[in-house]
């Protein structure tokens, strides 16, 4: 019997060979493959969003600790030069 290409018996026979050459299987791990990459890849897009999370808590916790630092350090240069201040003038009212 000849088939043309076109003829449904030619695709069922390359079917029937095609099934022959993949495992039983096969179409199972590949679907398992696919879900174990999906994920991993969702694991990977949490843990970058985990370390997305904890690097801005970092960084807002250093700009806290700045700010507080500084003003702490900006009282006590102003409290000094207040008392510079005040001996300045004590000084300058002693005849």
């Amino acid at each position: 019997m000849n088939m043309t290409p076109d003829s449904p018996e030619a695709w069922d026979a390359l079917r029937r060979h095609a099934a022959t050459q993949l495992p039983s299987d096969f179409a199972d791990r590949v679907l398992r493959a696919l879900r174990t990459q999906a994920t991993a890849a969702q694991s990977a897009a949490g843990q970058m969003l985990l370390a997305a999370c904890t690097a801005a808590a970092c960084l807002v916790i250093v700009v806290l600790v700045h700010a507080h630092n500084t003003q702490k350090t900006n009282q006590e240069a102003l409290a000094d030069w207040q008392q510079i201040s005040s001996q300045a003038d004590l000084f300058a009212s002693v005849p």
